[in-house]
């Protein structure tokens, strides 16, 4: 393979080839795309890579299996546009993450389906002890739509009893576009 007068009319036949695949490829012929592309394989395999050899250290080693060996290296080395990005867990909308920050399990109280209504915030609150509890303060800040703070409010529930189910509004004084659930204080 070191005669350049046959290296330069293998390339430029290689390079007509690729041409081919990419413009077959381009009008949606696949199958055709494939085909060429095999056969600029097979060619080239058999007409210049097979049956050749590197003398390696007195040994003579097939060409084939130089160029795979350096593939395969290529192929370790170099990451792919799929490992460099970084893994992402599933993703969540907006409004599935704000849900899930809007409820409240702990300390035998349960707060959930919070949801904006008219001017205010609603929701459920249960009392799953079994005692009653003093008070709960269920705290919301509320939020325009480039997510500043435009109203703090909250409610505070006292003698809460056992088992008892309950639905709860905590008012806005300005206009919002969402909101978040604070910090829930519980006293037994």
């Amino acid at each position: 393979m070191s005669n350049i007068k046959d290296i330069i009319p293998a390339t430029k036949a290689v390079f007509e080839g690729l041409k081919q695949v990419f413009q077959l490829l381009t009008k949606k012929q696949y199958f055709a795309a494939l085909k060429e592309f095999l056969n600029i394989f097979r060619t080239t395999y058999t007409g210049y890579i097979k049956g050749r050899f590197i003398t390696v250290k007195g040994k003579k080693v097939p060409l084939a299996a130089v160029l795979t060996v350096a593939v395969i290296l290529l192929y370790i080395i170099y990451p792919s546009s799929e490992e460099a990005k970084p893994v992402n867990n599933p993703s969540i909308s907006q409004a599935e993450m704000l849900a899930q920050s809007n409820y409240y399990n702990r300390d035998g109280v349960i707060i959930d389906k919070m949801h904006k209504c008219d001017a205010a915030v609603c929701g459920n609150l249960e009392n799953t002890n079994d005692e009653d509890i003093s008070s709960i303060t269920i705290p919301v800040a509320f939020f325009d739509r480039e997510g500043i703070l435009v109203y703090e409010g909250r409610i505070k529930a006292t003698n809460v009893p056992v088992k008892e189910n309950k639905e709860f509004q905590i008012p806005s004084e300005v206009p919002f576009d969402f909101f978040k659930l604070g910090v829930v204080i519980v006293e037994k």
